[in-house]
């Protein structure tokens, strides 16, 4: 009998990894005695770190369609080949692979979501096209590509607007612009730092033509600026239900010269009444049956105006920070495993979210997430000490940033440290934040 196996496509090719995703997952299927196989591109860097819970590595020239089916078929003469996933998030110089993979994925007869919802999710322009024509609230948008085209289309939108890349990640080049001269002030910043940042193969490839054409470096997308509170909601879909399971408030946001960053947020909300709440599941509910993305976890940041919720971006993939550990200790279940269980296609996966559904809105105990970035520039050695982390009782988890990596501190997001902790409420988390920053001395060169 041949052994059951998922296989993991990797894309994550820079020197520190940019996401953890391939490692919790495989480490739950191997726990489900499933072997772990990760393909990867033959001619790439820091090869060492793909064998991390992989069985097997299979490299490839390139990562098309045609070769990762080839490759899963070829898998299949001696093992029995389940589930073939990847990083759905990422719109690289290659393309999107979630795309890529959700093709082979339809070829293959696997379960996965749809190529055309994950390229919905992470196309930024896509998703206010596809949410105007489904009639869901959103803002008014226009994608831009020079200084002409920029100044124009912040006349129709007027000010102040939000500027980001069409395709993107760490909230990399993200600003509020309040007139001409900062908006054009970040266009430019934009055009000569995006190849300098971690996140510098996540602004897509250059594709299409004309006003719809996407070029790193030069296409930004405007979009109106929305006044309220911000938070997000995680979400799993099946291939019929969509369980909006938990939402955060963000607390503290800080503005960089070239991106918003996530300091402290909270769960349940502290800002949010129940029938805000209900109005917010609801609205994600609706986001996401617009742009038909299933069988996938996402993670829907949006707003709460005095119209309503009004979305920000939906990413078709798990949080960051700790939302992982959100899921485990407000909604009892495992986000790795969870995903698995999609994928494997469980006949329990409806009555596990639905029992998730029920313990997160009954929810009343209170976590925090915390994140601390460097404010400056530079090699980023460590910090001094973990003593206050280890020892504070409130703090359930931290992590900080390897040893090592160059940080762009006005571009885009570099967790120096990130924590989760379990708080008393809003007021309880601030002074946490406080306490944590005070006491936490990073190393920069």
């Amino acid at each position: 009998m041949k052994s059951k196996a998922v296989v993991f496509v990797d894309v994550d090719e820079s020197e520190f990894p940019c996401y953890s995703y391939r490692e919790p997952h495989f480490k739950i299927a191997q726990e489900l005695g499933l072997t772990c196989v990760t393909i990867a591109k033959s001619n790439r860097g820091f090869l060492s770190r793909l064998n991390r819970y992989s069985d097997r590595v299979v490299f490839l020239k390139e990562l098309s369609e045609k070769n990762l089916a080839d490759a899963v078929q070829e898998l299949s003469s001696e093992l029995a080949v389940l589930a073939l996933f990847c990083y759905a998030g990422h719109a690289g110089p290659d393309g999107q692979i979630g795309v890529t993979v959700a093709k082979a994925c339809q070829k293959l007869g696997l379960n996965y979501s749809s190529p055309d919802a994950i390229s919905a999710c992470n196309d930024k322009y896509l998703m206010r096209e596809m949410l105007r024509d489904s009639g869901v609230p959103s803002v008014s948008y226009a994608l831009c590509h020079t200084e002409k085209e920029i100044t124009e289309g912040a006349i129709r939108i007027g000010y102040p607007l939000v500027a980001k890349p069409r395709f993107g990640a760490r909230s990399a080049f993200i600003k509020k612009c309040s007139n001409e001269q900062e908006l054009l002030s970040h266009y430019r910043y934009y055009q000569s730092h995006f190849c300098r940042t971690l996140s510098k193969n996540s602004f897509g490839h250059c594709e299409g033509e004309g006003d719809v054409r996407n070029t790193p470096g030069a296409t930004l997308l405007l979009e109106e600026w929305i006044e309220g509170v911000e938070g997000s909601v995680e979400c799993v879909m099946t291939n019929s239900q969509i369980f909006p399971l938990i939402i955060n408030e963000k607390l503290l946001l800080t503005n960089r010269v070239g991106t918003i960053l996530e300091d402290l947020l909270i769960s349940p909300p502290s800002s949010f009444s129940p029938t805000q709440q209900q109005a917010i599941r609801n609205y994600a509910k609706k986001c996401i049956s617009a742009l038909m993305l299933d069988s996938a976890i996402a993670h829907l940041e949006f707003k709460m105006t005095n119209r309503g919720p009004i979305v920000i971006e939906i990413n078709p993939r798990l949080g960051g920070l700790y939302v992982s550990s959100a899921f485990i200790d407000i909604s009892g279940v495992d986000p790795w495993k969870i995903y698995l269980d999609i994928l494997l296609g469980s006949p329990t996966i409806e009555t596990q979210l639905s029992l998730a559904m029920n313990k997160a809105t009954k929810n009343i105990a209170h976590y925090s997430m915390i994140a601390l970035y460097p404010d400056r520039s530079g090699l980023y050695k460590g910090i001094e000490s973990t003593q206050h982390l280890e020892c504070n009782p409130k703090i359930l988890e931290f992590e900080l940033l390897p040893s090592g990596v160059q940080v762009n501190a006005e571009a885009e997001e570099n967790y120096l440290l990130k924590c989760w902790a379990r708080v008393e409420g809003s007021d309880d988390a601030q002074l946490l934040y406080q306490e944590v920053s005070k006491n936490t001395k990073p190393i920069l060169e």
